[in-house]
This record gives structure tokens, sequence and C-alpha cells, in this order.
């Protein structure tokens, strides 16, 4: 599943985030230096993004759902009050 976790930014931590990116593309950033790095010191690189990803997008649906509860029980609030 991916989610678009960039919703969830405020306009400033969106703007920091996309400079950020775009620094990477413009000075050539090295992924594969990283990830060369990561390997070397003994991470598994694959297993670490499939479980950031899993807890990224288990978080995002924990809160989601919370959300829509709460949006849930405002609204049977304003129907009982009428």
């Amino acid at each position: 599943m991916s989610v678009n976790v960039t919703l969830l930014f405020s306009r400033q931590q969106y703007l920091a985030s996309a400079e950020a990116y775009l620094r990477g593309i413009a000075d050539g950033g090295d992924a594969e230096g990283t990830i060369a790095k990561f390997a070397k010191a003994g991470i598994d690189c694959d297993t670490l993004a499939t479980d950031l990803q899993r807890d990224a997008a288990g978080s995002f649906v924990k809160d989601w759902h919370e959300m829509l509860a709460s949006i849930a029980s405002k609204i049977s609030g304003f129907k009982a009050a009428a």
C-alpha cells in the first residue's frame, strides 16, 4: 500500500522536504553509496525499507481511523442536539 504522507505536512514542512529533495537531486545525491554503507554495516536495506513502509502505513491508517471515529462522534453529537 502506498500512502501519500505529504497530506500530513504543514505547508512549511512540505516546502522544507521539497527543498531537501531538490538539493539531493542538484548535488547528484548518493543513494547507492549510502545504501552500500548501510549494507557494509550489516543492515539489510530491503528489510529496513519494508519495515519502514509497513510501520509508516500502519501508523497512518491507525490515525486515519481515529480521525474518522472522532468525526463520526461529533456528527452524532450534532444530531442528538438537533
